[in-house]
């Protein structure tokens, strides 16, 4: 009887695997509404700023994900977590605005996330709250 015991156990503990090659499923999937732009002029005054023309971004468990702002080339794109927990957004639209990333690691307990384009020389960030 503890053979089959700890056979069960044993075929219990071996499928479970720690899959980390899909990371989308953290809580980002969520509606998260622009509240704060921080842009550099190039001068010193720079600073966070309540978003005049706020929008949304809703991250869906497929790894897809759909832009709100207003102007933008496309809606559409595709989101990963890199391997150090960097949010990384690409629209799926092939023009110079595609690609966005967090400023640092995302945590799967956020409540708020800061994006920036890989094509800011200064500093342009765009600080979103997920929305409840």
């Amino acid at each position: 009887m503890k053979k089959i015991i700890t056979l069960l156990v044993l075929g219990v503990l071996m499928s479970c695997t720690n899959n980390d090659s899909n990371k989308s499923d953290l809580t980002i999937t969520s509606k998260w509404k622009l509240i704060e732009t921080y842009f550099s002029n190039g001068g010193s005054d720079t600073k966070w700023q309540k978003a005049d023309n706020s929008y949304t971004i809703e991250f869906y468990q497929n790894g897809t994900f759909k832009s709100m702002k207003p102007g933008a080339p496309c809606e559409n794109g595709k989101y990963s977590i890199s391997d150090k927990n960097i949010l990384v957004l690409k629209y799926t639209c092939s023009t110079v605005y595609s690609d966005f990333e967090t400023t640092g690691p995302y945590a799967a307990d956020a409540v708020s996330i800061i994006l920036t384009s890989k094509l800011c020389d200064e500093a342009c960030l765009e600080k979103f709250e997920k929305v409840k």
